[in-house]
């Protein structure tokens, strides 16, 4: 490699260029690619062959960059030399005067994701070695800063006196300082020894210190935390290993020791390979100490879905614990340790492509752990076929030339299922070791079958029929019979698949509906038009009584009653029915007529606005009113009226300032349900609804009204607090200081009460309410607020109120719950960088678990 020449060129000739190349491939040179140059100011000098570059120099290798003030490549040598200049700055006088020195131009090497910068810089070219001189490198979060920085090998830093920290303040709030550290590029840091300072203030030290310096997913240890408290006594928490092989798998494993209870074990996996399957597997095991003796507990979870192919999955759940109490005692998560039922599913779903046919295979395993008892599903089998029609119209025929018949569809529906369940009668049983319990089985298989038409007799109406026929098949039934003394003994029959009994129903549905709109212009409050959207619509219900002797579904007697006198047994004139497929695994046999026609009116009111020269539209409200007549009942046959009205208005859309506009998703919903009929009191003293109307027209049974909204400042951020006021003073003129000042905020709203007039001479009542606070106090200051209260008994049932605090490389939280579930507070001091998480103070007590989480 030589210099460019330059005619006449001696020793000390100077050029002033943009940009230079030079090869440095042909023969003689000992480079093997192109270093491309430029400066404001080129110098070359031949004996010995040195390349000067002065003001803002900039030098390129290979994959190497550098830019300073200064350059010097000596060509003999390969070797680089760069650094900076001293500059001199005047200060103003309100600064108090005088002038100040400071480097400008200072060395920084970039080499791919490599970057280095200090104030004085040897490189050599060929070796790709080198050693900085007050440098400072940066890897992810991580900053590193070091007195002398060797470069030894291609991803390998020798640092002598360094420190690293992920604060980037120019005086970093906090460091650890080494007297030797070692920079593996993508890997780690490692020093000894080890010194942690806040500012300038040391407060602990270690033989060495590891870091990282990887980005994304990595394998690792994981630092434990450790801590002193009167209920677990002394504690180490999640010291463990992060294990990373693939891209496809990882898994977690960490051990927490309690002096007073024991060691936990905890394992939390991760698998997936895209497209085809993914899932995770989580457990945990401790060895819990008593006074008396020692428990191994654990708690198991898989989730697992597999997309066998493009048509079938297979999806697994399962959740396995050692007793019933482990989540309540153990888990930090309040909604896991309220959870009172555990399940677990496996399902293989199919469907067959172009077809409409799908169907599933289900296993379900129940367990409540109030009770222990415990529900298996072994399996539940479905098969469907979709609504399709029965005649279709022909290939390449367009959808309007349908003829009457091809609008008829038809839809199947099968299930299979086998019942296993566990009873427990006595729970003393459980807790003894030593018990047996009922185990009952019961199997069934459902057909169904539906017919539907849905037609257009007129242009706007649509008519549409439908009939549904299910047929289930049983294997166990009941018989009674009825004693001389009038009593009822039932007999139970199981039998095999082979001799299934089968029970058979039917209903038949024909409904009518339609659209109608309505327009109106009342320009009032700003409104331009008002369109009224109605949806009304008829159904008729049919369904025969199959309580009647000809379908054979039921036993009929006489109900007697003894006469205390005497002792005989005399008839009331009522009718008993006993259901020969009751507590089956579909459902009991209906035993009423249903004649029935259900009436519903959906409302829907928009509006336009004009808003400047725009067409604002948006929602006023709905209102939807429904009921039913029953044409089989001997009385009663008005059924409730229910009716529902919900509103939500943009109030920002109504251009109005002030409140308004600050106000979002605001929301109104009212519910009620009246009757037609009125109460009286029977002869036994009990309260019924009677056929006759009420005062009025209608009772009031069920109201309720709920609201919410969001509410928003409009300000800007927060003032500034005092974590960059160092040395200021009032008399400054600086930010000293808190500077209070409305911040921003938000704040959700909510609303609910609710009566119950089933028992008009005791009404019940139910009124809630809750907040939710966000308050940005200052830059660095938040607040959240939540609380929930019942109105009605006039006491708050839950507050939680948590305070951050940013502190730039670092954040405080503090979470009290001074009531309701999870009473108590938490509190943690840690570093923000994810590199560093487990460096971190914590205080707790409460939260509802035994371990204190």
């Amino acid at each position: 490699l030589s210099p460019p020449a330059i005619a006449g060129g001696e020793s000390g000739d100077t050029a002033s260029t943009d940009t230079t190349t030079i090869d440095t491939t042909r023969a003689g040179g000992e480079l093997d690619t192109i270093v491309t140059y430029s400066a404001d100011q080129v110098d070359f000098t031949f004996h010995p062959r040195l390349t000067v570059l002065t003001g803002d120099a900039r030098l390129g290798y290979k994959t190497m960059e550098l830019s300073a003030h200064r350059i010097e490549v000596n060509w003999d040598e390969n070797m680089l030399f760069a650094e900076g200049r001293l500059d001199t700055v005047q200060r103003d006088s309100s600064e108090g005067g005088g002038d100040t020195l400071v480097w400008r131009g200072l060395p920084k090497m970039r080499d791919g994701e490599e970057v280095v910068e200090g104030h004085r810089l040897v490189y050599h070219l060929r070796t790709r070695r080198g050693r900085i001189i007050r440098g400072v490198t940066a890897y992810e979060d991580g900053l590193t800063r070091g007195q002398t920085i060797k470069k030894v090998d291609k991803d390998v830093l020798n640092i002598r006196s360094g420190t690293y920290t992920t604060c980037d303040a120019p005086q970093p709030h906090y460091h650890f300082w080494g007297r030797d550290l070692k920079l593996i590029v993508k890997d780690k840091v490692v020093a000894r020894p080890v010194v942690l300072y806040f500012g300038p203030v040391p407060v602990a030290i270690f033989p060495f210190g590891v870091f990282p310096a990887k980005g994304g997913r990595h394998s690792g240890l994981i630092i434990p935390t450790y801590g002193e408290s009167a209920g677990q006594g002394r504690y180490f928490r999640n010291l463990g290993y992060y294990w990373a092989p693939n891209d496809y798998f990882d898994i977690r494993g960490s051990l927490d020791f309690f002096e007073r209870y024991g060691t936990l074990f905890t394992v939390d996996s991760r698998y997936a390979k895209r497209y085809i399957f993914s899932g995770n597997l989580n457990g945990s095991l401790i060895n819990m100490r008593y006074e008396d003796r020692v428990d191994n507990r654990w708690w198991v979870r898989l989730n697992h879905g597999h997309q066998l192919s493009p048509t079938t999955s297979l999806n697994i759940s399962a959740d396995y614990q050692s007793d019933a109490s482990f989540r309540k005692d153990l888990s930090h998560d309040l909604h896991e340790r309220m959870k009172r039922e555990i399940r677990s599913d496996a399902t293989l779903t199919k469907r067959w492509q172009g077809t409409p046919y799908s169907g599933s295979i289900n296993l379900h395993h129940e367990e409540s752990l109030t009770t222990g008892e415990v529900t298996q599903w072994l399996p539940q089998l479905h098969f469907n076929r979709s609504n399709s029609p029965l005649f279709p119209q022909k290939e390449g025929d367009k959808p309007e030339e349908a003829a009457w018949y091809n609008q008829l569809f038809y839809g199947y529906r099968f299930e299979g299922k086998n019942r296993r369940k566990v009873d427990i009668i006595d729970s003393t049983y459980w807790d003894k070791g030593y018990y047996e319990l009922p185990e009952l089985y019961r199997s069934g298989i459902r057909h169904n079958l539906s017919f539907s038409a849905p037609l257009k007799p007129l242009k706007y109406i649509v008519l549409k029929p439908n009939l549904n026929y299910t047929e289930g098949w049983f294997d166990e039934w009941l018989t009674f019979t009825q004693r001389n003394n009038m009593t009822i003994d039932t007999v139970k029959h199981k039998v095999e698949y082979k001799n299934l009994r089968a029970r058979r129903t039917f209903d038949t549905r024909l409904s009518l509906n339609t659209t109608l709109y309505g327009l109106f212009h009342p320009r009032v409050l700003g409104l331009e038009a008002v369109r009224h959207k109605l949806d009304p619509s008829l159904t008729f219900t049919y369904k025969p009584d199959f309580s009647e002797p000809r379908w054979g579904y039921f036993d009929v007697f006489e109900e007697h009653r003894i006469n205390p006198a005497t002792g005989d047994t005399l008839p009331t004139g009522r009718k008993l029915y006993y259901d020969r497929f009751g507590g089956n695994l579909f459902g009991s046999t209906s035993r009423t007529e249903v004649k029935s026609l259900g009436l519903s009116l959906n409302n829907l009111f928009q509006y336009k606005r004009l808003k400047g020269d725009k067409e604002v539209k948006g929602e006023l409200f709905t209102l939807n009113l429904s009921s039913s007549h029953n044409f089989a009942a001997d009385s009663l046959r008005w059924g409730n009226l229910s009716s529902y009205l919900t509103a939500r208005p943009n109030l920002a859309a109504t251009g109005a300032g002030g409140l308004q506009s600050m106000i979002s998703g605001f929301s109104i919903n009212l519910r009620g349900t009246h009757s037609f009929y009125t109460q009286a009191v029977d002869d036994n003293g009990r309260l019924v609804t009677v056929n006759r109307v009420a005062p009025g027209g209608l009772r009031l049974v069920k109201f309720d009204v709920s609201t919410s909204c969001n509410l928003k400042s409009g300000r800007g951020a927060a003032q500034r607090d005092t974590i960059e006021t160092e040395g200021l003073s009032p008399e400054s003129g600086g930010d000293w200081g808190w500077q209070p000042g409305p911040g921003p905020w938000d704040a959700g709203l909510s609303f609910h009460y609710s009566e119950n007039h089933s028992d008009p001479a005791n009404i019940s009542k139910n009124i809630t309410s809750s907040l939710n606070f966000n308050l940005q106090v200052t830059r660095n200051w938040k607040v959240t607020y939540n609380t929930n209260f019942d109105l009605d008994r006039r006491r708050v049932t839950m507050t939680n109120i948590s305070i951050h605090r940013d502190l730039h490389c670092w954040e405080g939280m503090f979470n009290w719950t001074p009531l309701g579930a999870g009473k108590g507070f938490y509190m943690r001091i840690s570093v923000k960088s994810a590199q560093l998480r487990d460096v971190k103070v914590e205080r707790q007590k409460g939260r509802g678990s035994l371990l204190g989480f």
